[in-house]
């Protein structure tokens, strides 16, 4: 009888947060963006600002974008790697930085990281890969 690991089902959710992931970026793009150009064609009668508040809006919302986008391929990846049971370190930093990345990464990172401890587990990605 072998032992059983829930590898498969934290895969599953690993793509669906990157999926989820997806629309928020697209959603912060979107609302981040269009108040950018919204605020960007305006005409300001007051010129004192040191800066435009609308370029200002747009950069935040495409840097957000961005690391939201490097998060997203980065559960993908634990995803895959998950499956091929190989690289047990980038599957632990990934569930650690998917804990600050609200309610669900912090579930499935601490989910994440008790499975992969576990020592069943562990050797899984050591027999394979030795």
């Amino acid at each position: 009888m072998t032992d059983m690991n829930n590898l498969s089902t934290l895969r599953v959710l690993h793509i669906i947060k990157a999926v989820l992931s997806i629309l928020v970026a697209l959603f912060v793009l979107l609302i981040f963006g269009g108040s950018g150009l919204l605020v960007a064609t305006q005409d300001l009668k007051n010129n004192e600002l040191p800066f435009n508040p609308g370029a200002l809006m747009a950069s935040v919302g495409v840097f957000l974008a961005i690391a939201i986008a490097i998060t997203r391929v980065l559960n993908f990846l634990a995803a895959k790697y998950m499956r091929e049971e190989r690289h047990h370190t980038f599957i632990m930093i990934v569930s650690i930085i998917n804990c600050f990345s609200g309610i669900l990464g912090i579930l499935l990172g601490i989910f994440t990281i008790i499975e992969i401890q576990r020592e069943h587990v562990k050797e899984l990605f050591t027999e394979k890969w030795v």
